[in-house]
């Protein structure tokens, strides 16, 4: 029964590492797309970067929120975007994963086929429940 003793602890490290990397990449791109855009975006519309008033204008604009808050809400609502980019691809491998952890496939590419031929993309997109 010899088995690999401590270094069963990192079975599948090397695949879990390969397989999160695309959807890392993709949250990274449009979380930092998302502020780049949407902090000034949101400071000039409702913050004090689009308060200075043109000559002879009597009311110039007075912020609707604070620039701070700005900038929170346009992180969050980046994070937000970021993850749901990166949803599609982490959710098929993630699908994979836990089929292959419970048992109901020996091997990747085994998994993979199977589901495909059963389901086709529908197979790594669960609309919800456990499976």
């Amino acid at each position: 029964e010899g088995g690999a003793g401590f270094m069963e602890l990192y079975a599948g490290l090397a695949a879990s590492a390969i397989g999160s990397m695309p959807s890392i990449g993709i949250y990274y791109g449009v979380y930092s797309y998302g502020k780049r855009v949407m902090i000034p975006y949101l400071q000039e519309k409702y913050g004090t970067l689009g308060q200075s008033s043109e000559k002879g204008e009597e009311n110039p604009r007075v912020p609707v929120l604070s620039d701070t808050t700005l900038k929170l809400i346009a992180v969050a609502f980046a994070a937000g975007l970021g993850n749901t980019a990166a949803s599609a691809f982490r959710v098929p491998y993630e699908v994979v994963k836990q089929k292959l952890q419970t048992g109901q496939y020996t091997n990747t590419v085994n998994a993979i086929t199977t589901m495909f031929k059963a389901d086709g993309m529908r197979a790594f997109f669960p609309m919800g429940g456990v499976y």
